[in-house]
C-alpha cells in the first residue's frame, strides 16, 4: 500500500479516514492541530496558519516523503497551499 497525507487528520471526517486507511494497511502521515490524539505519525500544524505547516515540512521532511495520495480535510486546506 502507499503512503497517505492526510489533512484536517485530526477532525471527526479526518479522524475517521485515518482510521480506515490505516485498516487498509496504508502507511499514514496526519496533518492537523494536535496529531498526539492519533496512533499515525503526524505532524502538528494548523492550515488556517500556512507558516505551521512550511516550518513542520521543512522541519521533518523525511515525515513528507514521497506520498502516493494526498487527502484534504480542511476547509483551510487550499487557501494554505497557494500561500506555501
Amino acid at each position: 500500500m502507499g503512503n497517505v497525507l492526510v489533512t484536517g487528520a485530526t477532525g471527526g471526517i479526518g479522524r475517521a479516514l485515518v482510521g480506515a486507511l490505516t485498516e487498509a494497511g496504508h502507511r499514514v502521515i496526519a496533518v492537523g492541530r494536535d496529531v498526539g490524539r492519533l496512533d499515525v505519525r503526524g505532524i502538528e500544524a494548523d492550515l488556517a496558519e500556512p507558516t505551521t505547516l512550511a516550518t513542520a515540512l521543512v522541519a521533518q521532511p523525511e515525515r513528507t516523503r514521497h506520498p502516493s495520495t494526498v487527502q484534504s480535510n480542511s476547509d483551510k486546506s487550499t487557501e494554505s497551499a497557494s500561500a506555501l
